[in-house]
């Protein structure tokens, strides 16, 4: 009976050890892979509204009597309008690609930043009829030539688009 009671009693020692030693490596894994996300998610850090600011501090900026007075133009002039806000999580996170897409337009953007105003948000989305912000559009005569709503392309993409 001793002689199980020490059988045992190493038995389950044992098997102790070899539960500890499979799981250290796992509890190393699971740190390594908990730094790793943490990284990831400083990368992919949103953009905040200064940020936003800053990316498009180079656009000229138009109020809504001078957006209207632009869409009513029959100047045989094209244009180049963005209608966007800081509040719009997607109008801050697509803005480094307007910034390249300015560049690459000559910096020819206009910008409707339509948290400005408080009647901006009726008169875009409701006499307008624009589906949503950000928002790029060309136009001449009044006409919408070629537009883009929403992010998720690239500068040249955006360009190439508008362009088309």
């Amino acid at each position: 009976m001793k002689l199980n009671k020490k059988m045992t009693a190493l038995m389950v020692g044992t098997a102790t050890l070899a539960c500890l030693s499979i799981a250290e490596p796992v509890k190393a894994q699971e740190v390594q892979n908990t730094q790793t996300q943490e990284v990831k998610v400083e990368k992919d850090a949103d953009v905040t509204p200064q940020e936003y600011e800053n990316n498009v501090s180079e656009f000229t900026r138009l109020n809504m009597a001078q957006v209207k007075g632009l869409i009513s133009k029959r100047d045989n002039k094209e244009y180049l309008l963005y209608i966007g806000r800081p509040s719009c999580y997607y109008c801050r996170e697509f803005s480094l690609a307007l910034k390249e897409f300015n560049q690459l337009a000559g910096r020819k953007l206009l910008y409707f930043d339509i948290d400005k105003e408080v009647t901006a948000h009726d008169y875009v989305f409701n006499e307008l009829g624009i589906p949503g912000t950000p928002f790029v559009m060309r136009i001449k005569n009044g006409t919408i030539i070629r537009a883009w709503v929403g992010g998720g392309v690239k500068a040249t993409e955006l360009f190439n688009f508008i362009y088309a």
